[in-house]
């Protein structure tokens, strides 16, 4: 079964980084994303069968580098050389403040994708901000759920989790961006000291943030002042 037609984001349409094929595939990974399994698990060959246009296993390899490189998709991996997933980066919110155009009530708007450099920037306007009224944007989800994967083996499995994906979103919202990466960089120290609040994902962050900052500002010495930068700027939020 092939698509009727393919969803292709005009950021992606207009980065004149990209090749011809890669802005294809990245309209066939999100059609696939939007199966009934909400994952796209297909092979490189798979996907050159739907892109057609003699489309190769190894350009569809070569254009999922690029848009990988430049922010538009993350390729889950299972080992070295075995993907279990790819996941389109570029996600879209509902407006109840324009009319329908699929007859639903909904209408796709771009939320935020990260620049060639790293910056995170908004379809309408650049943001100097930590937080955002509209939500975490797909690419900072992701970028504190790899930051996991030191205190657990099962990280990389969350970009599709909802709950945990949530949990992300619903932290960045509430302490900012810069605060929730601190805090989940700084785990791996924290977790093995006694007394610590046990977290290892993103939803336990969000049930027991209070009791991690709680304990950090019962440390003394030594922990304390490992612990103090995270404390003094969950403060200031």
């Amino acid at each position: 079964m092939n698509p009727d037609f393919i969803l292709i984001p005009y950021q992606v349409v207009s980065d004149d980084r990209l090749h011809g094929l890669d802005r294809v595939v990245y309209g066939v990974v999100y059609w696939f994303s939007q199966m009934s399994s909400s994952r796209c698990y297909a092979s490189n060959g798979k996907i050159a069968e739907v892109c057609g246009a003699g489309a190769k296993p190894k350009s569809v390899g070569d254009a999922l580098g690029r848009l990988e490189e430049f922010g538009y998709v993350k390729r889950v991996m299972l080992n070295d050389k075995v993907r279990e997933e790819i996941v389109p980066l570029i996600t879209y919110r509902t407006s109840n403040n324009v009319p329908s155009t699929d007859g639903r009530g909904s209408v796709y708007r771009r939320k935020e994708v990260p620049s060639v450099d790293g910056t995170i920037k908004n379809s309408n306007k650049e943001k100097n901000t930590d937080k955002t009224s509209a939500g975490a944007s797909g690419a900072e989800v992701s970028e504190i759920i790899k930051l996991f994967e030191p205190v657990n083996a099962e990280a990389p499995k969350w970009y599709r989790v909802p709950p945990q994906r949530k949990a992300v979103s619903d932290l960045i919202e509430t302490y900012g961006i810069d605060q929730v990466r601190k805090v989940v960089q700084a785990l791996p120290g924290l977790i093995v000291q006694p007394y610590c609040p046990k977290v290892t994902s993103p939803y336990e962050l969000r049930r027991d943030y209070a009791k991690l900052m709680a304990w950090g500002a019962q440390q003394q010495g030594k922990q304390r002042e490992t612990f103090r930068p995270i404390i003094s700027s969950s403060k200031q939020q």
